[in-house]
């Protein structure tokens, strides 16, 4: 559902200078769709040194990677619920993720800053503002680790357990 599109060209934007240029691009995930187009778009920038494709993060090394960040940006074009950026939001990392509904109402709470999917620009531009701008990294402490604790599997049991004892007795 993700894709990989605006971080192709993304570098197009941020290899000529920038907030972005001293940081490396990770991409974490077992997919490897579109993974070739963007090595060469890397290549062609000359930032191929600064992608880092990992593959899929055991859980146990989840933790590290995301206190590891200095922004957190999730793209999609399409999505169930969003709990990636919840998981940065954990860490008070802050995050760019997509202007669609369910990361909005999964990730405002945190006061994730949200960009058109494929809005290459206005990516480029909020990621830069997430780096360098210590007010919202200060917000994103704050806000992130609160947002998330907003959702807890025991308290997703418990309604779902409401539910069907109400289901129950009808």
């Amino acid at each position: 559902r993700s894709t990989l599109f605006p971080y192709t060209t993304l570098f197009r934007s941020s290899s000529g200078g920038g907030p972005l240029v001293d940081h490396q691009l990770v991409l974490a995930g077992s997919s490897t769709r579109g993974v070739e187009d963007l090595r060469e778009v890397a290549r062609q920038a000359g930032v191929a040194d600064r992608v880092v494709l990992t593959g899929g993060v055991p859980a146990s090394s989840l933790p590290a990677l995301l206190r590891g960040c200095d922004v957190f940006a999730y793209v999609s074009l399409a999505e169930g619920f969003g709990v990636p950026p919840l998981e940065a939001m954990v860490f008070g990392v802050p995050v760019v993720c997509s202007d669609i509904p369910p990361l909005r109402e999964t990730a405002g709470f945190g006061r994730a800053q949200f960009v058109p999917p494929l809005d290459v620009d206005a990516i480029a531009a909020a990621l830069g503002r997430a780096v360098t701008d210590s007010a919202l990294r200060a917000e994103a402490t704050i806000n992130g680790p609160a947002a998330a604790a907003r959702y807890r599997w025991s308290r997703t049991a418990g309604v779902i357990r409401h539910a069907l004892e109400l289901a129950a007795r009808a």
